[in-house]
């Protein structure tokens, strides 16, 4: 399961993400991976390449496509009903992936 900051922009840095903890003498850390940091300079500039965070890009509403899919004919016993399951194909293939499936389903 995954959680959608809404608002929230991609940290340039470790050092400018909400998640990092500067340690309180423990040295630095994502407190989302539970990784310490032994150098600042690292951090400060770039995003640690385990980074969990990933950024939306601008996008409409999004939708479960699986909901259009369950409005196709299952039985299509005319030309109407031929037609209706070929345009939900149509907007099913050529929908833009914005956030990847994660059961492991398309």
């Amino acid at each position: 399961m995954s959680v959608i900051v809404k608002g929230m922009e991609m940290p340039k840095s470790c050092s400018k993400c909400r998640w990092f903890d500067m340690g309180g003498g423990y040295g630095y850390q994502c407190t989302l991976l539970h990784k310490s940091f032994d150098m600042w300079n690292k951090i400060s500039v770039a995003r640690d390449k385990e980074c969990p965070l990933i950024e939306l890009p601008p996008h409409g509403r999004l939708i479960d496509i699986k909901s259009v899919e369950d409005g196709k004919f299952v039985t299509v016993g005319n030309d109407y009903q031929r037609w209706w399951n070929g345009a939900l194909e149509s907007v099913i293939d050529n929908a833009p992936t914005v956030i990847e499936a994660e059961d492991g389903t398309e």
